[in-house]
């Protein structure tokens, strides 16, 4: 018989037998805990082949969550404050920049949070937007279907927020943003927060539109869009009233001179119409840009054309454009049309000199491609300098090689050219008549002296 134990050796075993149970209680608790996240995993938020998916790395672990399963599941308020414990950080960063998903206790929804985030707009500039922090929350309304709201600005003070519905697909999220009367001053302290101009502009005015995205290509439809009493002042244009051009010997042309009627039909057919900006202009570029993927289509009115020419440069960005609607918008209120067409004239490119230098300004433009001023031009000449201005370097090559241009843009320009001297549908067809002829109009580059 072995010696019964006592008191003392029960004692000294005791501690490594709860020690044991313990350790095997623990572990029991982590594969439990690990097998209900598997379990979780591969029935709620595991991709179907080609479904729309995030790839949530985890150490050198890559795994792959289905987009639509995992806002259906983390939208749920049940599921949603799992995000608080979860023991991996569901943050990546990415080419829209850092995003992070979180639960957001005090509106009960889930958030979706961009630090640094960049927006490719193809539709209206090369460049990315770029926005400091962009907050999506979102409320689940039923499966597939969301509601919330998107803020976005500075991370310490968010400047726009925009209300939103939104259907979720296999592998697109498609959202419907109604935007209405949104201060336009806070569009730009938003989007372009830094450029000097808002050191000095009082922007007034508010914007309403709707907005169709769709996710992940963040291909963007605008419907609508319509502004109230926007102006700006304090940007000093007035003094443009009497400033004089580098470009040489100003053209002084009427308004109903056929060179000025020419570029109206060639630059902006609405010109004596809108106030300085063409929502209906911008509307039909965007989608042409945004169908072809690049920016191949501009909207801009004369009046921006010239604050381009006089203010902000040719930099093809969402920054340039916005600077360049401010100033547009307070020249239309302080020069007037009259005076805006002048200053273009005088000022826009007209193409290059054979020695490779920038030729500008319509009375040197008349002078060096047919020898006489810019008042006297016959209404073809008229019509063939406008059509030069979509591209004038490239047009003004095409006429040192050939001594043409385009003849399908001139013919296209002069069919809408309306309110000139003898500028009805039969003299409209004498200079298409005479442009098809000789598209040289029998004229060969002079140099002015």
């Amino acid at each position: 018989m072995p010696p019964s134990s006592t008191p003392d050796t029960v004692r000294k075993r005791s501690p490594w037998r709860w020690l044991w149970r313990f350790l095997f209680l623990v572990l029991l608790l982590v594969a439990l805990a690990l097998g209900s996240l598997w379990y979780v995993y591969d029935t709620r938020l595991k991709p179907a082949p080609g479904e729309w998916q995030y790839t949530w790395r985890i150490g050198r672990h890559e795994i792959p969550l289905s987009i639509r399963k995992a806002l259906n599941f983390f939208s749920d308020p049940t599921y949603g404050q799992w995000l608080d414990w979860l023991p991996v950080n569901l943050s990546k960063q990415t080419s829209y920049g850092k995003l992070g998903l979180f639960w957001d206790h005090s509106t009960q929804s889930l958030l979706v949070l961009c630090n640094d985030c960049q927006i490719h707009w193809d539709g209206v500039a090369s460049a990315p937007l770029r926005i400091p922090v962009v907050r999506a929350f979102i409320h689940q309304d039923k499966p597939d279907f969301f509601s919330g709201t998107i803020s976005l600005g500075s991370r310490e003070q968010p400047h726009l927020y925009l209300g939103w519905e939104g259907e979720l697909q296999r592998d697109t999220f498609s959202m419907h943003i109604n935007a209405d009367e949104l201060p336009i001053s806070d569009i730009f302290y938003t989007l372009v927060p830094d450029i000097p101009e808002l050191k000095h502009a009082v922007i007034t005015g508010t914007i309403s539109l709707g907005a169709q995205v769709v996710l992940p290509s963040f291909e963007l439809k605008l419907s609508n869009p319509r502004t109230h009493d926007f102006t700006v002042s304090g940007l000093g244009t007035e003094r443009l009233i009497h400033s004089q051009s580098t470009c040489g010997k100003p053209s002084q042309l009427p308004m109903n001179h056929w060179l000025v009627r020419a570029v109206m039909s060639a630059e902006d057919q609405r010109f004596e119409e809108h106030p300085g900006y063409d929502l209906q202009e911008l509307m039909a570029a965007h989608d042409a840009n945004q169908l072809q993927g690049s920016v191949i289509r501009g909207g801009s009115t004369i009046t921006q054309q010239t604050a381009k020419l006089l203010f902000t440069g040719s930099e093809r960005s969402l920054t340039r454009k916005l600077r360049e609607l401010l100033y547009a918008v307070e020249m239309e209120q302080t020069l007037g049309k009259t005076r805006i067409m002048q200053l273009y004239l005088d000022n826009a490119p007209w193409g290059i000199y054979p020695d490779g230098k920038i030729l500008c300004g319509a009375e040197a433009a008349a002078q060096h491609y047919f020898g006489r001023t810019a008042a006297n031009l016959k209404r073809e000449q008229a019509v063939w300098l406008a059509a030069m201005l979509h591209s004038p370097v490239a047009e003004a090559r095409a006429w040192q090689r050939t001594g043409r241009i385009n003849l399908g843009r001139a013919v296209w320009v002069a069919e809408y050219v309306r309110n000139a001297p003898n500028s009805g549908p039969r003299a409209r067809q004498n200079v298409i008549n005479a442009l098809r002829r000789d598209p040289s109009l029998g004229m060969k580059p002079q140099t002015p002296n």
